[in-house]
């Protein structure tokens, strides 16, 4: 089941495979499919971190707990994870 998820969500946004190596730990994409894997499946912390290249799982509890602490009005930047942007909202 959730390889197909997987699959599925990479299909949606078409990435390729490859692309979980060489996108961000951090990526909004990731955290929201390994969200989405801990949602509907029972693939452990550690499986879902090593399967979308999230680094340790610690690290990847700590970026959905930001996502839910968060809510969906804000994005995790790509290039520090304990930056947060509010989405809609530019900067003067």
């Amino acid at each position: 089941m959730a390889e197909l998820i997987i699959a599925e969500e990479l299909k949606r946004g078409r990435w390729q495979e490859a692309e979980l190596k060489t996108r961000p730990k951090g990526d909004s994409v990731k955290v929201a499919l390994a969200a989405r894997l801990r949602a509907e499946t029972t693939m452990t912390m550690g499986w879902i971190a090593e399967r979308l290249v999230m680094g340790t799982r610690e690290y990847l509890n700590h970026l959905l707990y930001r996502r839910r602490k968060l809510g969906g009005n804000w994005t995790i930047s790509r290039t520090d994870p304990f930056v947060v942007h509010r989405t809609g909202i530019r900067d003067s």
